[in-house]
């Protein structure tokens, strides 16, 4: 299980700093041990050793995501202070090679977060067809767009070789830009997730209560919208922390007994309002809500919120619901989620 240390607002993990990636064990999820740390500089080639660089200057400009290639055993992670895709030794950390997919960052003259155009969020892995391909969101100075790279039969960056470990798509029409602009309010989409079929979940990030999630299907080479997901039960369902992924719905005394990926999950803020289990009256003076995650039918929910709570689930972050003047503790910090399947035979 691997997760990244988040913006530079909310503070990080001091061992491995603004860009460091951090692994734990299922069975002891409360250790934690740094996989990757951070290089302090603006632009570096860090490619040989477990280091992603980062100027520290200005705040945000950390890690955007990061996504696991089951085809090839290997990570990868987008990094938003030079507007570079990392791919990664999950096991030892170090850094197999680095890929530019738009202009070549300048260097030491360039810190802080990279320009609109240059934003790399969200990412996620498709293999299809026996083609293993990294897929991206790109922030423009216009919206929001989701590229494609396809990776080599070695699980290499299928684009134009610059030396040490760098890649570029200066010479290659290999990168393709699959979906643009993507529709919504928020200014980036951070995280990207498909499911055994192929189908594609984004969500969006920005104002609590105005980022959204989408699905995509590809119909032969384009990729159309897909099921609609509303969350929360606030603002219209746009409610959307940035997280998503596929999980599978177990079915008791049924062979198979998993339905693949049946459940959408999706992080979120103000999802569900906590009644008295025995008064069904919201405490007062303010309601309890949900701010966490939220389980929905993969074939969509509800435009009429209400209608949501009898069919999805809710989990709450801290487990408590707790809003002091309107305003949860863990608003504005609920990011990615992720379902652990390494046993399951839906992959």
């Amino acid at each position: 299980m691997y997760g990244a240390a988040p913006g530079q607002p909310f503070g990080y993990g001091t061992s491995g700093g603004a860009s460091g990636i951090y692994y734990t064990n299922y069975s002891n999820p409360h250790l934690t041990t740094t996989l990757v740390k951070t290089k302090p500089f603006p632009y570096s080639n860090t490619v040989g050793f477990p280091l992603i660089p980062n100027s520290g200057i200005g705040f945000g400009n950390s890690i955007g995501n990061i996504a696991f290639d089951y085809a090839n055993k290997q990570l990868f992670a987008t990094n938003l202070e030079d507007g570079r895709i990392y791919r990664i030794n999950p096991a030892t950390g170090f850094v197999l090679s680095i890929f530019d997919p738009f202009s070549l960052d300048i260097g030491t003259a360039d810190p802080g977060m990279a320009p609109a155009g240059e934003q790399l969020w969200g990412i996620g892995v498709l293999t299809k067809a026996g083609i293993t391909s990294v897929y991206f969101a790109r922030t423009t100075t216009i919206g929001k767009e989701i590229w494609s790279i396809p990776l080599t039969a070695s699980g290499e960056f299928n684009a134009t070789a610059a030396g040490g470990g760098l890649y570029t798509d200066i010479a290659v029409t290999a990168t393709k830009k699959e979906i643009a602009p993507v529709p919504g309010i928020s200014s980036k989409i951070t995280d990207i997730a498909f499911s055994s079929t192929g189908r594609m979940l984004l969500a969006e990030r920005g104002h609590p209560h105005s980022a959204k999630v989408f699905e995509y299907i590809l119909l032969g080479s384009t990729w159309v919208v897909g099921n609609n997901f509303y969350v929360g039960a606030v603002a219209g369902g746009l409610n959307s922390a940035g997280g998503v992924d596929f999980n599978n719905r177990e079915v008791l005394n049924s062979t198979p007994n998993f339905i693949c990926n049946d459940i959408a999950w999706a992080s979120g803020n103000a999802m569900e309002t906590i009644k008295h289990p025995y008064t069904g009256i919201s405490p007062n003076p303010y309601p309890r809500l949900v701010y966490g995650v939220q389980g929905m039918s993969s074939s969509g929910n509800s435009s009429t919120l209400i209608n949501n709570k009898l069919t999805d689930l809710y989990i709450d972050y801290n487990c408590t619901g707790d809003v002091l003047n309107h305003q949860s503790n863990v608003k504005g910090k609920i990011g990615d989620i992720e379902f652990f399947d390494a046993t399951c035979p839906c992959k």
